[in-house]
């Protein structure tokens, strides 16, 4: 990105690497989301009215430049977690109505959980195979220590989804129309004089808002090297203060918090090579932290989910 400084303002120049149909996807988007909040930087057309400049395999578009104060957003805060939390509520808001046209690239994942959910299942169970031939040290140590405690816990998110109200929070979805963000973290939130800000738009899909919360929420667990319930407290509260969610609903959300997201992306990463320049050796304590925060996510979901989910 470059910051661009002209006669009528400051602008940010971005480059996209990905295909003219995503382009356009994103940008009527982002211009959607212009429209009906000030949520995002302004995209600026061209003089000819158009959102991207396409050259060669790379676009551009260009957006008003924000400035940002130095303060960063800790999602291990409450009170910061919670307003980061209503922001995505605004934001859900405001995407609410969108629908892509035809021929651009949405990367619609309405209805499809059951079904990665099976397919992360048996990756895991594959890759245990690989793990008990020792190649990798203490990495496959800590993989085989914890695996079949994590199978357990994603076939019982897995239970829990077939029996909460997914495929109907979807069809509504689908009727209502809309996006989300899918990298709410917090290098993409700027705190300005006019309150938060989301940047970095070239995620948004079509999906459930459970999908940006369960991102939020496990987020901020893992900054808090914990699943604690205050925070699941403040950022429901707080999201539900604007944009309310039924119990259903909320039985969608602790299915995929529930699930082992972000162990199932470590071990692929190491077992698929997917980061050659992560060692085993650093993989092996990144796998035991996972490992530990999904226990941990155990004990709060599940056993204090009466507390937590109301």
């Amino acid at each position: 990105m470059w910051r661009v400084r002209a006669d009528d303002g400051v602008f940010a120049l971005k480059s996209l690497t990905v295909t003219a149909l995503r382009v356009a996807f994103l940008t009527e988007a982002h211009a959607y989301l212009n429209e009906r909040s000030t949520l995002a930087p302004v995209l600026r057309p061209t003089t000819s009215g158009a959102l991207y400049v396409e050259d060669g395999s790379t676009s551009y578009v260009l957006m008003d430049w924000l400035e940002a104060s130095d303060e960063h957003v800790s999602l291990s805060d409450p009170d910061q977690l919670a307003a980061v939390a209503g922001t995505m509520a605004d934001f859900h808001l405001a995407s609410s109505g969108f629908r892509p046209s035809v021929g651009t690239d949405p990367r619609d994942y309405l209805g499809t959980w059951p079904d990665v959910y099976q397919a992360r299942i048996r990756l895991l169970t594959v890759l245990k195979q690989d793990a008990r031939r020792g190649l990798r040290g203490r990495a496959d140590d800590a993989y085989l220590s914890a695996v079949n405690s994590i199978l357990d816990q994603a076939d019982l998110a897995s239970q829990l989804l077939e029996r909460a109200p997914y495929k109907s929070w979807c069809e509504l979805s689908r009727q209502r129309g809309g996006f989300v963000h899918q990298d709410f973290a917090k290098g993409n939130l700027l705190l300005t004089e006019d309150g938060l800000k989301v940047c970095d738009l070239d995620a948004i899909a079509i999906d459930i808002p459970a999908r940006d919360l369960r991102n939020l929420l496990t987020r901020a667990f893992r900054e808090a090297r914990a699943c604690r319930p205050e925070l699941v407290d403040a950022a429901l509260a707080a999201y539900r203060a604007k944009a309310p969610l039924t119990s259903g609903q909320l039985e969608v959300l602790m299915a995929d918090l529930l699930f082992p997201h972000h162990f199932v992306r470590a071990a692929r990463d190491l077992y698929m090579g997917l980061h050659p320049d992560r060692t085993p050796a650093q993989a092996a304590p990144r796998l035991q932290f996972l490992a530990s925060l999904e226990e941990s996510k155990r004990a709060t979901l599940v056993s204090g989910a009466g507390e937590v989910f109301v």
